[in-house]
């Protein structure tokens, strides 16, 4: 069992994708809340029913925004240690790619915040402007 958490907050972070290797030729793809993943919190991978043997874990999809960590961490699984708990690995942010709490990739925006209410009023400035012009024009044909 592991969690995959942000390097600065530990905030947990979904869909990671990792590469498990282990005895008798063991290769599996274990997916963040995929099929071999028993436990479907975000963030958190738990694989049952592991053999006994070395294995050899690998991330090999970092969680959108975040660089990928593939360092190879090695777990043996025995009597004694049937349940491992791998602890909190952690991601860095990818510097520029700004990811908001739901773990996705936001874009930034500038200027929005500013440009929809001046158009707003540039809009409202036009309309008050062709209603006087119309006002004025009645009152020529009268």
């Amino acid at each position: 069992m592991w969690s995959k958490v942000d390097g600065v907050s530990s905030d947990l972070l979904a869909g990671s994708v990792w590469r498990l290797t282990g005895p008798d030729g063991f290769d599996e793809v274990v997916a963040d809340n995929g099929d071999l993943d028993v436990d479907k919190t975000d963030g958190v991978v738990n694989v049952g029913g592991l053999e006994f043997g070395e294995y050899t874990l690998v991330e090999e999809t970092a969680p959108v925004g975040y660089v990928l960590d593939s360092t190879p961490r090695v777990f043996t699984v025995t009597e004694e240690t049937a349940v491992v708990d791998l602890g909190q690995i952690t991601n860095d942010q990818q510097p520029g790619v700004p990811v908001g709490p739901d773990g996705d990739e936001h874009l930034v925006t500038t200027g929005t915040d500013v440009l929809w209410p001046l158009g707003a009023v540039g809009l409202a400035l036009g309309l008050v402007g062709v209603t006087l012009l119309a006002m004025k024009a009645r009152k020529r044909m009268s």
